[in-house]
Formats: structure tokens, C-alpha cells, sequence
């Protein structure tokens, strides 16, 4: 095992992402239009590496329904609906007005609005308490400090086999910090994120990983059921 003390200065995390971004191949697709507009109005979509392993799972996993949590420009969206079964679909919730206008913009354009993907507008914690399940994976990347309303709303609208990946659940490191050296006005959503990790990890119907990817994903997958023969 290489001791990181025995590398040079320069193979930092910067980098090592600089590395892997480099050997990452782009291609354009049916959310290339709205990851164009998202970065013209500096609206934040996921990192490069969290789609490149969101695309892995979705590729692996194929699963039949998702539900998304946070629309935004419909980029995330627009991006998952290429891995869906023909008879697949997505039920994703915004509740910004601007977002929304954008979302069905730029859904309507893909042609997938109300045929693959379908948008929900309002709060998220009222929204799914209004929707049916089961979904076979969800996709959190909305108000940090209301993921563990969102978890908790959700259980019931999951498949025996679902996953979650949660994004953004570093907040930007500061979760890692103690309290008192967090701004402020961060500290609430600092001590929610915590507690909702806390709770997701210690979930024993889940196996979930942090892992350190763009700001930080936690993926859960639903444990399945032993055999006993």
C-alpha cells in the first residue's frame, strides 16, 4: 500500500479529479440542452461524477419508476430518462415557480413531458403524500435541510428492492465541521444533514454508503430479503 506521505505535493484531490475528468468521455444527449441552460443561469446541476455513477446504477439497475425530488431545469430528469424500460417513467417535484417554468420549457422541447416524465408542482413533503408507488429508485437533490422529511415520506412509496441516492449531503464540508465553526445561518441545515445522516446509516432495512463524490452522495439500497434454505 502507498503511504499518501510518500506522493508528491501535487497529486491532490484537485488534481485527481482534473485526472479522471479528462479520461471521462463527453457526449452529448437528450439533457444536453438543459445542462447547457442550467449553466448559463448558474443554476447547480450534479458534478460530472456523480451523473457518471448515477448512470452506472441506472444502467445496472434499470429501474422501472423513479421519483426525483427537486426538478429544477429538469436536467437530472432528462439525463435518467434515457435508462428507463419502455414502459418506464419519472414523477419529479418542483416547487419554484422560475424552475418550473424552465422544466416545462425544456421537458416539453424532449417531447417527454406527460409521456416519460411528469411534473409535479408544489412542496415536496405535500406532493408525496399525494403519489402512489412503488418506486424503484429515488433521486434527492432538493433543500438539504428537509432531507430527512423527504426519507421519511418516501418509505412507503418504495419497491421491496429499491435506492436512494441522496446528493449533496456534504454541504460543501461543512457537515464534517462542529457546530460552532459553521456560519450562522448554515448551522440549521448543518445539524438536520447530520441527523439525517445519522438516521439513514443506522437504518437497519438499508445498507448505505457516503461516499466523498461532487458534494457528497448517500446511496441506500433496501436489504432484501434472506433466504433461509
Amino acid at each position: 500500500m502507498i503511504d499518501p506521505n510518500d506522493l508528491p505535493r501535487y497529486v491532490g484531490e484537485r488534481y485527481i479529479l482534473n485526472f479522471i475528468r479528462g479520461i471521462t468521455p463527453y457526449q452529448e444527449d437528450v439533457s444536453t440542452p438543459a445542462e447547457e441552460r442550467c449553466r448559463a443561469d448558474n443554476v447547480p446541476i450534479l458534478s460530472e461524477e456523480t451523473k457518471s455513477l448515477l448512470g452506472f446504477l441506472l444502467e445496472l439497475k434499470h429501474p422501472r419508476r423513479i421519483l426525483e425530488i427537486g426538478t429544477a431545469y429538469g436536467f437530472s430528469a432528462l439525463y435518467m430518462s434515457q435508462f428507463l424500460p419502455e414502459d418506464g417513467c419519472i414523477d419529479t417535484i418542483e416547487r419554484n415557480p422560475v424552475m418550473i417554468r424552465q422544466a416545462k420549457e425544456l421537458l416539453g422541447a424532449s417531447g417527454l413531458l406527460d409521456r416519460k416524465i411528469y411534473l409535479h408542482e408544489g412542496h415536496a413533503q405535500e406532493v408525496l403524500q399525494q403519489l402512489t408507488g412503488p418506486y424503484d429508485m429515488v433521486l434527492m437533490d432538493a433543500s438539504m435541510g428537509q432531507y430527512g422529511v423527504f426519507w421519511q415520506e418516501i418509505q412507503p412509496l418504495l419497491s421491496p428492492q429499491a435506492w436512494i441516492l441522496a446528493d449533496n449531503v456534504l454541504h460543501g464540508g461543512m457537515v464534517a465541521m462542529e457546530r460552532l465553526e459553521v456560519p450562522r445561518r448554515q448551522r440549521t441545515i448543518h445539524t438536520r444533514l447530520r441527523e439525517y445522516l445519522k438516521t439513514v446509516m443506522e437504518d437497519p432495512a438499508y445498507r448505505s454508503s457516503l461516499l466523498p463524490i461532487g458534494d457528497g452522495v448517500l446511496l441506500s439500497v433496501k436489504k432484501g430479503e434472506k433466504n433461509d434454505e
